[in-house]
Formats: structure tokens, C-alpha cells, sequence
């Protein structure tokens, strides 16, 4: 069937020109008062002195509409018989409506309200039609197959419009067997909006009786809908609002056209529909006039009224909301009120928190499934069509249940009932087990199809976001989103720490199924279990740093990952010590705190595609034992500390690669540390360790995190809480400092001052910076030969090409090799690079020496002379 347009029939007709969703001239009373609904297939006028209407039924003369033209004259009747009650005597259907039930007399009015006249013929309205059809009949001429099919047609219509007569008759006499009048009559209409059924009640009774002619019940009072130009109100024009039974409707109309009066402004209405009773719901139509509707049920006490959103639910995903009184429906709740603009504000409320009903999924796999079958030997669908179609059922779905989203890399799906975020990997075991649900193996062709289907639409319309790990910091609001690995996240700021869904504030986490959910608890405990489990069994050694500072200097870097944004160049945290000193357990515990009881240290991969993948997929990983040399490990150490990317081919293509961006922070424990490389160097915050006098059993320290670990997040949670204050109070202050890692010398001198100890602080990176130099440079053979070259040479001045060639002679004295012997060029590279470790040893003075030749001077620092 060809859509009907009210627009062109109003422009080709008439030679008016209008637009949907507003008001113009009518075509029948010339007043401005001419509506037409959004989906341009019914224009109604709501004057009261017209009231009439355009829809496919009264404006297409085809014999297929005969029955809807029918019923469109029947009702006529039936509007202006009610309408005539106004002002007489009690008893009336008008009475009823108005006086007894409340209903305002412009819902009245405008509605597919009707009174049954005395003595109705309906014969006058159904046998001229059948009559006309029957003469079409007669003058069918031929037997071929095209006449013999017109004749079935047409003979087809005259069996339907005598059957709906007689059940239409059957209905007006009603049980007492005589002609019934005054019956009030209630018009539904399907989503074209033609009458398909009528519902008569008599006045003051229950007494209910329904004429249905086809399949289709339809819906009330849906076509009743003039948007709300007020901003106060608009919310209420977004989505059609279903009840349960008619009066419920007509009250929520006649609430907004009570407080329209009040406002002194014109009636509007909402888009509210009725559909007659939970056990005659037309949800098939239901969901062909709105895919995601509202539905009020009625708040009954044996939950009767639940049933309608099961029902819905079968068939589309809902929003559900009820009465807040027991017992009681739409209706009973806006009349007890007595104040209607209150009320509009009620049921605003109860709307917005009303609850996200998702469609019956194995509905809606048996679509999907159905879909993919060849429907016969008639169905001549290519596979891509067959697939196509299959997509379009799916996205639908999913977009009812959430929202596609894409980071400019990766597409994902979020929930709106368990607010779970899902990424779109064909790879990823959540994505699998979702398109299981649709019954979508990963080993069938369709799975590819759909993926690169969702693949493609998110980056064309998904909303672009930012996916974290675990935490987020907002710099501008000074809060901290946490994620507690289960859909939920802990929203931080200065004063209050609150469990929030995620997405609150458009904050989103990707799930991690191996991590553990924690649980904020107030501490409500004397002292620190921080310093009890963790700072006070790392045995720290006492030489450069003094364990105190350690202590501080650890747990500094633990609070960083609370605020990834604020280091955008990583600090990777190594432990190096001898075997036994508990550096692999101290960090296990870290892990296991953040991360839960099952997480574990992870052995320096074999191949950096695994390390890739590592980095890419955790917030924090612990690498343990890095002592043997590693050809790739100080590149991708460099690119992990600095936030850099990795690469990975995409799934199903030979040259499309994407860019995952590491977020993870690193621990890395070894005896004998083979990361030494300059600019690695320069951001590891090397803590040395010594071996324990006394040692724990694992069991019993796994068992000591898991009994304590909600206490232990929770007391880091305070101290990130803290973190908010201090960055606060620091706002305007601008950290300069000599520290290679300025981002976390900054954020710890924050820290420092607000808990007082701001100079030792400032002392701990004055010595942290000759820690890391000594880390840089142990056994590293050209600091140790430059070393030993300036004891001998203390009245040294050479340019780089000449220290080259002295320490390859100085070299070959002792039976060594110098690497660099002969490669000037990449001596001076290597010696630029190492200058500002070299610094914390030696007071290295230059001067020019003419012709481009820079001379430069090492002398010993006295502090140093012991090294």
C-alpha cells in the first residue's frame, strides 16, 4: 500500500500548502486551526465548531477503503449526536463523560467520541457501498485469469462489508435485544489512523461491549496530538504514552487542558494513546506507530496491570513507569490530585524515572533467524539481501536496548539496563557471546557481514566518545570516575564519594570480566592498612634514598592511577633487588588490590606483539624479572611511558591496520636490570629493595588482600580524595622543577604541601634524580671508562671527537674494547643523550674553541668521589 500524505493531498485537493507538525487553514471551516501529525497521515482541525479530519480512509475513494469510509460516517454521527447532549439534562453520555467522569469538554470535543442516536439505521450507510461493489461485479466480463481475480476481489469485499454490518447490528441491539441509544462509543484506529473497531459503554455502568470486524484492534486516541510549543511541557511531545483503558487517556487530556486554562493559552495535547485493556492490546500496531513507546500500567495489587508491559515487551523494547498509589491507574491518580499543573509535573517525573523494558531477545533471534531462511521457492533474495536484511532487524535492536558509539577507532554498544559497554571486535568474547544471543555464530559467513555492518555505521553516526580503563580525571570539574569492574563507577570530588552507573556523565569504562568488583566502605578503622599490608613490608634499602622516602615516593606513584590525565608521560615503577627481597610480592599485591585476588605478575613476553596486546588490554600490569637483555623490550617501554600506539591488523582485512592507544602503567621488578637506555631510564622511578629477614607464605598474603581488599581500595580512594584537595588548593600554582619527570614531580610537591612535608619532598626528587642517573649509567662501559679517564685527567679539555679516540686508547691500557672506538659521529650522539645523567657525577663545563669546535671540561663532583 502506497503511504498517504496529508501534505500532497491538502496541495493537490485544495491548493494549500502545509507542514507537519503545524497549524494552518482548514480545509473544511477555513479556520487556522489545522493540524497535521508528524507522520504527515492525519491533519484534523481543532476548532470546535469544525473538528473534522483528514486521513487515507476519507480521501482515497478506493474500493479498498470502503469499510473505513463506512465507519468514517457512522462515527461523524455518532461525534454530532454526543455533541448535541451539551447542556441537557443528567443521564446523558455527555453528563457522564463531563460531569461524572471529569473529562473536559474540548478533550471531548476533539476526541473519536460518540453517542449512539435513537433509532440508527445502519443500513443507509452500509448498502449503497455494497450495492456500488456488487454493480462492479455485475459488469466483469471474461474469464480469464485477470477478470476471474477481480471478480474474487470484489466478491471478497462484499462478503466483509455484509459480515461487519451484521456484527455491527448485533452490537447496537446489545444484550436486551432492542435498538440500544446513548451508548458512549470509543473509535480505534490503526496506525493510518482509519477506525478499525469500536468499544460501546453504556453511561454510569460497565457494561461493555466490542465491535471488531478485522484482526486489528487498534489504539485510542492517538491521533489526538498537537505538539507543546512550550518549553515546560515539550518532553512530553517526544514519545507516544500508552495506557491501559480509555478513560485513562481522556483524563491525562483533559489534566493538560485544565492547566491550559490556567495558563491562559491554547489547548494542547500530549501524544497519549489507550489500548482498551491489557488482554486486547494491539501491540503489532503499537509498535508500527512508535518502536520504543511509554507504558503507564495500572498500578494493580495483584500486578494485573504488569502484564501489558510483558505483553509489549514481546513484541518491542519499552519504557515503563505506574502510579505511585496502590491500587489505582492514570485516572483515579490525576482526579484525587486536584491540581493539575502538580500533576503534569508528577507524571513528568514518573516518565523520566520510569524503567528501560527490553524486547523478549529470543523474540526478536527468531526474527533474525526467520529472516536468513529462503521463505519458499518464491523468495528469490541474493545472500547479501538475505544478510541485509538480517542487519537491519539487528541494528534496530540493539538501538532500542543502547546506543552504537565509536572512539575514532573502535566501535562499541552500551546498554541502557545493565549500563554494560561492549566493544565491537569480532575477536572479543563479549561481542561473541552478544551475537550468540541473535543466534549468530562466530563461525558463520553472516558473522563478518554484521560486524563490518556495525563497524561501518558507527563511524558514520555512532556518537564519538573516550573509553577508559579504570580511571578518569576531569580537570575541569576536579573529580575522579572510578570504575569498580562492574557496570559502576565511584564518581570522587572534594567532599562526597558516590556510586553512579556508568556513562554517568557521559563517563564510560569498558568492562574487564578478569577483574574483581570492589566496595567503598568509610573507614571506620585506627591507622593505615595501607602502611600495615603493603608500605611497611617492602624492605627498602637504605643507600640513596632513605626507606621513609620509598615508602612516600610508592605510594605517590599508586596514587597516579587515579589521574591518568595529568601524566601524560608515565612513570614506570621498578623494584630492583636481590633474590628474596619481596619485590615480585610487593608488586603482586598492588596488582591484586587494584585488580583483584586473581591477578597475577606477568613474565617478560617472548615477542612484543604480546606485549602489545598486554599493555593494550590492562590499566596496570606488573612485568617480572627483566634481567636478561631484550632486544625490543627498551623500545616498548619507551612507547608505553610516553602513551604511545599500537598497531594491530584488523580482523577479516590484509591491510587495514587500527591504532590502540596504551593506557596501562607499568611495575617491572628485576635482580639485574637490562632497561637502561637513556630515555628509559629517564622515566623509571627505581625503588631498591633488600632481602627480607623474615618471610610470608603467598597463600597467607593472597588470603591477608582478600579479606582486606574492599578496606584497602576504600583507604585509596580517601588518599585520591585528598589528591582533589591539594590539586585545588595548588590551582593556580605552576611546578617548575629539574625533575626529567615534571608531570609527577608536580603532582607529588601538590601532594607534599597539603600534607605538610612539601621540603622533604623537594629533597626526595633532589636525590630520586641522582638515582635515576646511577641507574642509567651502572654498567654502562662508556661512563665507567669516562669515569676512571678523568681520575687520571683531571686537567681535561677535549671536544668529542678527542674524548672518543682518549677513551679507546684508555680503553686498549686495561685489555678492553671501547664500543665506540672509531665512530666519532655516534660517540658525540650517545654522549649528548647521556649529558643530563652524566650531570649528577660531574661538573662538565664548554667553551668555544673556534671553527665550530665546542671544548668541554669533567670534573668529579666531590660528592661523587666515592662512586
Amino acid at each position: 500500500m502506497a503511504s498517504f500524505s496529508v501534505i500532497e493531498f491538502l496541495s493537490e485537493s485544495h491548493g494549500i500548502e502545509a507542514r507537519a507538525g503545524k497549524k494552518g487553514p482548514c480545509p473544511f471551516c477555513n479556520g487556522p486551526h489545522f493540524s497535521i501529525t508528524k507522520d504527515d497521515a492525519l491533519g484534523k482541525c481543532f476548532s470546535p465548531s469544525c473538528g473534522l479530519y483528514i486521513n487515507q480512509a476519507n480521501s482515497c475513494p478506493t474500493q479498498k477503503q470502503s469499510l473505513f469510509k463506512i465507519h468514517e460516517s457512522i462515527l461523524q454521527d455518532f461525534h454530532e449526536c454526543l455533541i448535541k447532549q451539551e447542556g441537557k439534562k443528567s443521564g446523558t453520555a455527555w453528563s457522564y463523560l463531563v460531569d461524572e467522569r471529569k473529562i473536559h469538554p474540548s478533550v471531548v470535543k476533539a476526541s473519536l467520541l460518540g453517542a449512539i442516536p435513537r433509532n440508527y439505521n445502519l443500513d443507509e450507510k452500509f448498502d449503497p457501498i455494497i450495492a456500488e461493489i456488487e454493480s462492479e461485479l455485475h459488469k466483469i466480463i471474461g474469464t480469464d485469469k485477470t477478470a476471474e481475480s477481480k471478480k474474487k476481489v470484489l466478491s471478497h469485499q462484499v462478503e466483509r462489508l455484509k459480515d461487519a454490518k451484521e456484527k455491527f447490528k448485533r452490537v447496537l441491539v446489545g444484550k436486551r435485544l432492542s435498538p440500544r441509544h446513548g451508548a458512549i462509543t470509543f473509535a480505534y484506529c490503526d496506525e493510518f489512523h482509519r477506525v478499525v473497531a469500536i468499544k460501546f459503554r453504556e453511561p454510569f455502568t460497565k457494561e461493555i461491549t466490542l465491535y471488531k470486524p478485522t484482526q486489528v484492534m487498534g489504539l485510542f486516541g492517538h491521533q489526538l496530538f498537537e505538539p507543546y510549543e512550550d518549553e515546560r511541557h515539550k518532553q512530553l511531545n517526544k514519545h507516544l504514552i500508552v495506557v491501559e483503558g480509555e478513560f485513562n487517556q481522556l483524563q491525562f487530556q483533559s489534566c493538560l487542558a485544565r492547566a491550559s486554562e490556567v495558563l491562559g493559552k491554547q489547548f494542547s495535547y500530549a501524544f497519549v494513546a489507550a489500548v482498551g485493556g491489557v488482554n486486547s492490546a494491539d501491540t503489532e500496531t503499537l509498535k508500527k506507530i512508535c518502536r520504543t513507546p511509554y507504558i503507564a500500567y495500572d498500578n494493580d495489587l495483584n500486578r494485573a496491570g504488569e502484564v501489558l508491559v510483558e505483553k509489549a515487551q514481546e513484541k518491542m523494547s519499552i519504557y515503563a513507569f505506574t502510579t505511585p498509589e496502590p491500587d489505582s491507574d492514570l485516572d483515579s491518580f490525576i482526579v484525587k490530585s486536584g491540581d493539575d499543573m502538580a500533576t503534569i509535573e508528577k507524571i513528568k517525573s514518573l516518565i523520566q524515572n520510569s524503567r528501560f523494558c527490553p524486547r523478549n531477545v529470543e523474540r526478536v533471534a527468531e526474527e533474525v533467524f526467520l529472516s536468513r531462511q529462503k521463505q519458499g521457492s518464491s523468495d528469490k533474495r541474493k545472500d547479501f539481501e538475505i544478510n541485509s536484511n538480517a542487519f537491519e532487524l539487528l541494528i534496530a535492536d540493539l538501538k532500542d536496548r543502547g546506543e552504537l558509539l565509536y572512539d575514532g577507532q573502535l566501535a562499541y554498544l552500551f546498554s541502557k539496563t545493565d549500563k554494560n559497554l561492549v566493544k565491537i571486535d569480532a575477536e572479543d568474547q563479549d561481542y561473541k557471546i552478544l551475537m550468540s544471543r541473535y543466534k549468530i555464530n562466530a563461525s558463520e559467513i553472516i558473522y563478518k557481514y554484521i560486524y563490518s555492518e556495525l563497524e561501518t555505521t558507527a563511524a558514520k553516526t555512532a556518537r564519538r566518545v573516550t573509553v577508559y580503563p579504570f580511571s578518569h580525571y576531569d580537570d575541569k570539574t576536579n573529580r575522579i570516575y572510578l570504575s569498580n569492574f562492574s557496570n559502576q563507577v565511584y564518581r570522587i570530588s572534594q567532599d562526597q564519594i558516590e556510586l553512579c552507573e556508568n556513562g554517568v556523565d557521559g563517563v564510560l569504562f569498558l568492562p574487564n570480566k578478569v577483574y574483581d568488583k570492589f566496595i567503598f566502605e568509610k573507614p571506620s578503622w585506627r591507622g593505615s592498612l595501607w602502611d600495615e599490608k603493603i608500605l611497611s613490608q617492602v624492605k627498602f634499602s637504605n643507600k640513596g634514598l632513605h626507606p621513609s622516602e620509598a615508602k612516600t615516593l610508592f605510594l605517590i606513584w599508586i596514587l597516579t592511577l587515579f589521574f591518568p590525565e595529568l601524566f601524560p608521560t608515565k612513570v614506570i615503577l621498578a623494584f630492583i633487588g636481590v633474590k628474596g627481597s619481596g619485590k615480585t610480592s610487593a608488586a603482586r599485591r598492588v596488582l591484586q588490590i587494584i585488580h583483584g585476588v586473581k591477578s597475577n605478575v606477568t613474565p617478560i613476553p617472548k615477542e612484543a606483539s604480546d606485549f602489545d596486546a598486554i599493555v593494550t588490554n590492562n590499566s596496570l600490569i606488573v612485568l617480572d624479572n627483566a634481567d636478561t637483555k631484550n632486544p625490543w623490550l627498551d623500545d616498548r617501554l619507551a612507547i608505553a611511558a610516553t602513551g604511545g600506539t599500537t598497531k594491530k591488523r584488523k580482523l577479516y582485512t590484509t591491510n587495514e591496520f587500527m591504532e590502540a592507544t596504551i593506557q596501562c602503567h607499568l611495575m617491572i621488578t628485576a635482580r639485574d636490570p637490562h632497561f637502561r637506555r637513556d630515555d628509559v631510564a629517564d622515566r623509571v622511578l627505581p625503588l631498591k629493595v633488600e632481602r627480607q629477614n623474615k618471610f610470608k607464605g603467598e597463600n597467607r598474603l593472597i588470603r591477608e588482600i582478600s579479606e582486606n581488599r574492599d578496606r584497602l581500595m576504600s583507604e585509596l580512594i580517601e588518599f585520591a580524595q585528598e589528591g582533589l584537595i591539594a590539586l585545588a588548593q595548588a590551582k593556580d600554582e605552576d611546578d617548575i622543577g629539574s625533575f626529567r619527570m615534571a608531570d609527577f614531580s608536580s603532582f607529588a610537591t601538590k601532594l607534599g604541601r597539603h600534607a605538610g612535608i612539601g621540603n622533604k619532598i623537594e629533597e626526595i626528587f633532589k636525590k630520586i634524580s641522582a638515582e635515576q642517573s646511577q641507574f642509567a649509567l651502572e654498567d654502562n662501559s662508556l661512563f665507567i671508562f669516562l669515569y676512571r679517564w678523568v681520575q687520571k685527567n683531571p686537567n681535561n679539555r677535549v671536544t668529542n671527537v678527542q674524548l672518543c679516540e682518549a677513551l679507546s686508547e684508555f680503553a686498549k691500557t686495561t685489555g678492553q674494547k671501547f664500543e665506540f672506538s672509531g665512530r666519532g659521529p655516534a660517540f658525540a650522539q650517545r654522549m649528548s643523550h647521556l649529558r643530563p645523567n652524566l650531570k649528577e657525577f660531574f661538573d662538565i663545563t664548554e667553551s668555544n674553541g673556534g671553527q665550530r669546535n665546542v671544548f668541554y671540561h669533567f670534573k668529579i663532583k666531590k660528592e661523587m668521589s666515592d662512586v
